[in-house]
């Protein structure tokens, strides 16, 4: 997925447990988590940092808070997408800064 919506408040896991779990796995540029919650404090905001989340968000959302999500949500995609290219470029500086340690195989006499 590009970004995860996760709420704080669910059925039998709360959703602090489950980004703490994802980030076992992916860091956040790669798996940017946006976590909301009618828990309206700045405590559970900053415990869902702390527990992995890339934003914290409060329900209910009004028409500016859904403006406001979507927003986020664009703006966590485009990091993203930085990140992925910025990580690709490294890989190709890295593999152009190698020596050739592999040679083309020989021609075949008759080639010659």
């Amino acid at each position: 997925p590009d970004v995860i919506l996760l709420d704080v408040m669910m059925p039998g896991i709360s959703g602090f447990k489950v980004a703490k779990m994802l980030r076992k796995k992916y860091v956040p540029q790669l798996l940017p988590i946006i976590m909301i919650s009618e828990i309206a404090t700045a405590a559970s905001a900053q415990k869902g940092i702390r527990h992995g989340a890339n934003e914290f968000l409060m329900k209910p959302m009004s028409r500016f808070a859904k403006v406001e999500l979507l927003s986020r949500i664009r703006t966590q995609i485009k990091l993203k997408q930085v990140w992925q290219l910025e990580k690709q470029q490294e890989m190709d500086r890295k593999e152009a800064a190698e020596p050739a340690t592999k040679l083309p195989p020989s021609l075949p006499e008759h080639v010659c």
